[in-house]
């Protein structure tokens, strides 16, 4: 990510310049929080991925092109945010493009991140009642969505949405990878007791009717397994933090993600094989034993899902904070980006929120249509198109190199990733054309983690 050592050192130096009050996050604390924020509920529909790629090893190949496409984005990204001194993606674009477009830019993550945050609340009520059900059958009250939501939004979702840094999540990012673990483990060992042969579940021949479409993998992948929202808050908040050691972190905590997603891949379509008959969009969904271990591995998700919700709450937060903010000192005035948040304006913001996410959460809000647009349009935007457009800016003349090459590379598969999808939509659902199984709009190009209530029917 720079060109010599001397020049990763020095902007280490500017970047510590800029920001060392608020540097509180250790290696470690980053690479919890980074593999934590990768590993979202999305993960249940890596079976989904695995039936897209048609094969073990194009699935294989996807996961480590994903880790190097989102390894590369976080590197150059974080040479653009140490150039500038930037603490948020906002701070970023507003240093290089300065207030032009960044109405823009503040609707592009509001949507994205509130979507997100809605679709989380919608999953913690579904998996709670759910595993309440089982666990606790003569505790009626706990049987209901509406108790359930609100209940897990006073104890932990707004108290960890109060937190001002990232750093300070890192408990609950640990605890949401140990739930996410104990799933990973409780589907392994169901297929292990199952008796199922493993190579021939996962043979060639297992994939004949799995209607094979790698590029929805793609997507899926990419949208579900990055961090790029979150890297310049994170890379702020890193200790002595420097482009290379941001960089090296990210790596690890990318590789610790898609470990999850080829348990999960693997361990679940060996068990139930190919959607159809298999459920497609939640893994989980296709246990109906009702052991404690299975409704354990429900209620895991739902504490992952819980330490998912502040994570990506914190740029929804900077985005409003911020619109609002200009709005107050007309558009042609001067912003001030680095000024701490007032905090009276801060809690106000965090718990109207918070508020507005479950309302609209438990309003049965219909996510389908927004959240296509989302991942074919959005994610695209915000993981590859915008930050390498950040970042050619943020870097200046530097053609001829390695870096500037990455950058136009990346922002060419994002575009193209935004192209692929209208074109299967347009394939799908063109008159005449052949209306296949669900599976790929499901789990393809709509964030499966937003509408697991099309997929099991707990909202009706």
């Amino acid at each position: 990510c720079c060109d010599d050592e001397s020049g990763c050192s020095q902007l280490g130096r500017q970047h510590s310049k800029v920001n060392t009050s608020s540097q509180t996050a250790t290696v470690s604390v980053t690479i919890f929080n980074i593999t934590k924020n990768c590993v979202g509920s999305t993960v249940l529909a890596a079976p989904d991925a695995l039936q897209f790629a048609g094969s073990v090893p194009l699935f294989l190949s996807i996961m480590v092109l994903n880790i190097i496409l989102h390894s590369t984005t976080y590197a150059l990204m974080t040479v653009g945010c140490a150039r500038t001194g930037a603490r948020s993606f906002r701070d970023w674009w507003l240093a290089v493009n300065g207030s032009r477009g960044i109405v823009a830019l503040d609707v592009l993550l509001f949507i994205n991140g509130l979507t997100s945050l809605i679709a989380y609340v919608i999953l913690i009520g579904d998996f709670l009642t759910k595993s309440f059900e089982g666990l606790f059958p003569s505790l009626t009250f706990l049987h209901s969505r509406v108790v359930n939501v609100w209940f897990a939004t006073l104890v932990a979702l707004l108290p960890l949405s109060l937190l001002r840094d990232l750093s300070s999540l890192v408990h609950a990012s640990k605890l949401g990878l140990a739930c996410a673990l104990y799933s990973a483990v409780f589907v392994t060992l169901d297929f292990v007791s199952s008796g199922r042969p493993f190579f021939e579940s996962i043979a060639p021949s297992a994939f004949i009717n799995a209607n094979a479409d790698p590029m929805s993998a793609i997507g899926l992948l990419i949208s579900s397994a990055g961090s790029e929202v979150l890297t310049p808050k994170l890379f702020a908040e890193l200790k002595e933090g420097t482009p290379k050691k941001y960089t090296m972190a990210s790596i690890v905590a990318e590789v610790f993600a898609h470990c999850f997603y080829i348990a999960f891949g693997i361990m679940g379509y060996a068990r139930f094989g190919p959607s159809p008959p298999r459920e497609d969009g939640n893994l989980l969904a296709n246990y109906s034993r009702g052991s404690c271990w299975e409704l354990f591995a429900w209620l895991g998700m739902a504490v992952n899902t819980v330490g998912m919700y502040p994570l990506q709450f914190a740029p929804v937060r900077d985005s409003a904070i911020g619109f609002a903010r200009m709005l107050r000192q007309g558009r042609h005035r001067e912003e001030k980006t680095s000024a701490a948040l007032d905090d009276v304006e801060f809690r106000l913001c965090t718990v109207t929120l918070v508020v507005l996410s479950v309302i609209l959460a438990l309003q049965g809000v219909g996510l389908a249509t927004i959240n296509l647009v989302k991942g074919v349009f959005i994610m695209p935007l915000l993981c590859f198109v915008i930050p390498m457009c950040l970042y050619t800016k943020s870097a200046g003349d530097h053609s001829g190199d390695w870096t500037h090459k990455c950058s136009w590379i990346l922002f060419i598969i994002g575009l193209l990733v935004m192209m692929d999808g209208p074109c299967q939509l347009f394939a799908r659902y063109s008159p005449g054309a052949q209306r296949q199984a669900p599976l790929s709009l499901r789990s393809g190009r709509i964030h499966v983690e937003n509408v697991p209530h099309e997929t099991f029917g707990t909202l009706d």
